[in-house]
């Protein structure tokens, strides 16, 4: 068993500040429920984030396992465009 936590932001989504706040917040209840339950589960924070790369930013965070995947939808389709 393991506790899980996902973050999504879509490009219109909110500012880079307003997001990593959001994170820390969800860190921290990630921090008081693992030290509310008996059992020692792993803790993990998936971040998907579709607005601009702020990994430098969030990976410092914390010592949860984070991992954070950015995807540019708007420059992969220029790419693909530029391929054809």
């Amino acid at each position: 068993m393991a506790i899980i936590e996902i973050k999504l932001r879509r490009i219109n989504g909110i500012y880079n500040r307003g997001f990593i706040k959001k994170i820390e917040e969800d860190i921290e209840k990630l921090k008081k429920i693992k030290n509310e339950i008996s059992w020692n589960y792993p803790c993990y924070m998936v971040v998907l984030d579709k607005k601009k790369d702020i990994e430098n930013a969030i990976l410092k965070l914390t010592d949860i396992k984070l991992f954070y995947k950015f995807s540019n939808c708007n420059q992969q389709t220029k790419q693909n465009q530029r391929v054809k």
